[in-house]
């Protein structure tokens, strides 16, 4: 996958989208409780907190990775990151974890010539279904203990999290 610095006219509507977007989302889930946020419908399943919590932890990722677009379009070189399999973090469902080098290869053809409305469906759609890697799964006893003790700082990190990659677009 292949990131590229998106051009200014462009950031100032996305950023308004986002900023929108993560309003809308903060007061949407303000009106759960808290046995509501924790509910799951599998043990395979997230609970609308955990997806909560990805969200900031996928805006980390995010903001990491316009940090790194920042700093090279700043030292004169093209703002362009070349993302693997393994920088992203995730497997590929039902591919064994020593065979994605051979898969990551086909996925990148396929990211550069495969149309984004596509791909978006293909992924959305789960026909080719990426999770984290076996080593690095949790247990749902593990990720719910993990969610319940970060649970009562959720919506404040929601919120500093958008400030934080806020203040890095408009600054830069």
């Amino acid at each position: 996958m292949v990131a590229t610095a998106t051009q200014p006219s462009g950031i100032v509507g996305g950023l308004d989208e986002f900023r929108a977007t993560r309003n809308q989302t903060l007061k949407l889930a303000g009106q759960f409780t808290q046995p509501q946020l924790e509910f799951t419908t599998g043990p395979d399943q997230w609970s609308a907190g955990e997806v909560l919590d990805h969200m900031i932890l996928a805006e980390r990722v995010n903001r990491d990775q316009i940090t790194r677009l920042i700093e090279l379009a700043r030292q004169g070189r093209t703002p362009e990151l070349n993302l693997t399999i393994s920088d992203l973090n995730i497997s590929i469902a039902g591919v064994p974890r020593g065979l994605l080098a051979l898969v990551a290869g086909p996925l990148t053809f396929m990211n550069m010539f495969v149309p984004d409305g596509l791909r978006t469906y293909l992924t959305r759609n789960r026909l080719f279904r990426f999770e984290i890697p076996t080593r690095q799964r949790r247990g749902v006893d593990d990720r719910r203990l993990n969610f319940l003790t970060i649970s009562k700082s959720r919506f404040s990190r929601l919120r500093s999290s958008f400030a934080v990659t806020a203040i890095l677009i408009t600054t830069n």
